[in-house]
């Protein structure tokens, strides 16, 4: 899967999802020598430096059941009428 994603400073980044957990995310971003890693802190995935990234988008691509994994892993949220 592809993501985007959004640093602090709105600088926009695509990556390649090389791993995911309900609380850690493993992204391969292109000209990075090493994998960026996120954690799921108080709703918010923060990288290793402490810095907060956005989560723009997540673009499946192949026979990979997305559904299946966004159920499990990602938070749900409900809203009122």
């Amino acid at each position: 899967m592809y993501v985007m994603i959004s640093t602090k400073d709105s600088q926009a980044v695509g990556a390649l999802l090389l791993a995911v957990s309900k609380t850690k995310m493993r992204l391969a971003v292109p000209g990075k020598s090493d994998a960026l890693e996120l954690t799921l802190i108080e709703g918010q995935w923060t990288a290793e430096n402490g810095d907060q990234v956005s989560l723009d988008s997540i673009i499946q691509t192949g026979e990979l059941d997305l559904l299946a994994i966004g159920s499990q892993v990602f938070p749900k949220t409900m809203v009122a009428n």
